[in-house]
């Protein structure tokens, strides 16, 4: 049963991997060359934020979404991630490419009317009903379709929170500064 049950997830893995929460390729490139550092350099200059923020950014991740490549619904900084004290304070993507049909990063709780009221179950409930694939390209919200050359940047921390960071072993610490609406979702890559 064991050895079946394996070899089940291992074939599912290999012949239909599109089926997981993540479909694509990555790698981490790290600020040790001329062109990164420029990147890095802009990067602070474009979103003005304080150098010491920039310069103790994690590596860069190139990601490359092939056909059905997806990433169902996710913050990019968690309150279980916050509180073991990995924060990622923000995000910037930038588009290598066009594409013919889907791809879009999808915002599922970006423009809701009580979305100030809502509880960290109600924003766990939205990231349930948008996990599957197809959800993320049907949700309402911020819908942004890939351009290349085109960038988004959003917090992943309340900005109104950045002064509490060093206090992230704080009980109750992640679900107060998570920046709640900054789920995402990338959409299935249907063509391009």
């Amino acid at each position: 049963m064991k050895t079946e049950l394996s070899a089940f997830f291992r074939s599912l893995v290999e012949e239909e991997p599109y089926r997981k929460d993540r479909f694509s390729d990555q790698v981490w490139l790290e600020y040790d060359n001329p062109l990164l550092k420029d990147i890095l350099r802009r990067v602070g200059y474009v979103t003005g934020m304080p150098d010491v923020v920039v310069r103790h950014s994690e590596s860069m991740q190139v990601v490359h979404y092939k056909t059905r490549g997806h990433y169902s619904a996710h913050h990019d900084s968690s309150p279980d991630s916050m509180e073991a004290g990995s924060i990622r304070f923000a995000t910037l993507a930038i588009f290598l490419n066009n594409v013919t049909r889907g791809g879009e990063t999808v915002f599922p709780g970006a423009d809701l009317p009580d979305a100030g009221k809502y509880t960290p179950n109600d924003w766990a409930d939205l990231e349930q009903q948008t996990q599957k694939t197809q959800a993320c390209s049907r949700s309402s919200g911020l819908v942004v379709q890939p351009r290349k050359g085109d960038a988004l940047f959003w917090y992943n921390v309340r900005p109104s929170r950045l002064n509490h960071l060093s206090n992230f072993r704080s009980s109750g610490f992640g679900e107060r500064t998570v920046q709640w609406n900054s789920m995402h979702c990338a959409a299935e890559v249907l063509e391009g």
